[in-house]
């Protein structure tokens, strides 16, 4: 099955239909006192199928407890700010097929610090109502404004409104955003202590090796208890 480019009057009405969702994202902390559960979800592709991954991780056993890999047929290709409408179906295919809820879920992608408000963490979480943390290499253009405060930059909206931070690893950057339920604080304090030895958090760090995996034709993990 061959990719649909949208034409110019659709991505317009996809970028309306971002607008819309950004009204619903709740920039606010959510989250229980102690978070211990928290999942990571990626996309891998091999052509039309993208395959959606999902690690959820326990940060007191420091163990996963459910990995899962699902493939989805996708049909829009890659543009930088729509690419929920790409990477989203197969994150949620996966996420209907979980066993465990966790308490946040981390999502390779924008959240709020979107041209739209609404980035691909941001989608996810409106959509299915669960706290999530877009965390990626870089942004999309915008106006910008950066502060220091406890050690991370953190990174407003042209509007003033905080949305996320900068964390320096040795001469790269990651990036952490609000996607829905969570402030820009908390997902600094979710995400940082995970990092280990990759650029990624722990939990994203799994998805996305299961993902490619699976894309790469290997053997994948459909759904396991572990």
């Amino acid at each position: 099955m061959s990719l649909f480019y949208p034409s110019e009057s659709l991505q317009h009405k996809l970028h309306n239909t971002l607008r819309k969702l950004s009204k619903k994202v709740l920039v606010a902390d959510t989250l229980p006192n102690e978070v211990r559960l928290v999942a990571g979800l990626d996309v891998a592709y091999r052509g039309d199928v993208g395959f959606g991954a999902l690690a959820v991780y326990d940060v007191r056993k420091r163990a996963f407890v459910e990995v899962l890999v699902e493939p989805t047929i996708v049909r829009i290709p890659y543009i930088p700010s729509l690419l929920s409408f790409r990477e989203a179906p197969p994150m949620l295919k996966v996420l209907s097929k979980a066993q465990v809820a966790a308490d946040v879920y981390l999502v390779n992608g924008l959240g709020a610090l979107h041209p739209d408000g609404c980035g691909l963490a941001s989608y996810i979480g409106v959509v299915t109502n669960v706290p999530t943390i877009g965390v990626t290499k870089g942004l999309l253009r915008g106006n910008y404004t950066f502060s220091r405060r406890g050690g991370y930059e953190f990174i407003a909206n042209e509007r003033g409104v905080v949305l996320g931070a900068r964390i320096r690893l040795n001469k790269r950057s990651l990036y952490v955003t609000v996607g829905h339920m969570v402030s820009a604080e908390r997902a600094v304090e979710v995400v940082h202590p995970l990092l280990g030895k990759s650029y990624l958090p722990i939990p994203l760090l799994k998805a996305h090796e299961e993902a490619t995996k699976a894309a790469r034709g290997s053997s994948w993990v459909r759904q396991s208890q572990l």
